[in-house]
């Protein structure tokens, strides 16, 4: 995963996360792996420093009717993002 923010880095983008932030994007990313959550639009929202956005798009970020139980596993995700703003 710190593949991304290097990637970023190297583009110009320096994002500052807090370790509240940090751990809710690993969580994801643990959950819909890294090459797809690279190309979400959460992930777009947070290189532009959109976090509110970003926090909205979590939300519904690789959430089906199959598995209702990531309407859950993605609210908790997005309230730990927010958490130190």
């Amino acid at each position: 995963m710190l593949y991304i923010f290097k990637e970023w880095k190297r583009e110009g983008v320096d994002i500052k996360l807090t370790q509240n932030q940090y751990d809710a994007i690993m969580s994801v990313a643990f959950n819909v792996g890294g090459s797809a959550l690279k190309r979400s639009e959460f992930m777009n929202h947070v290189k532009n420093g959109d976090f509110e956005t970003a926090a909205e798009k979590l939300l519904t970020t690789r959430v089906s009717k199959k598995f209702p139980g990531l309407s859950i596993r993605r609210q908790s995700e997005a309230d730990l993002f927010l958490s130190s703003m």
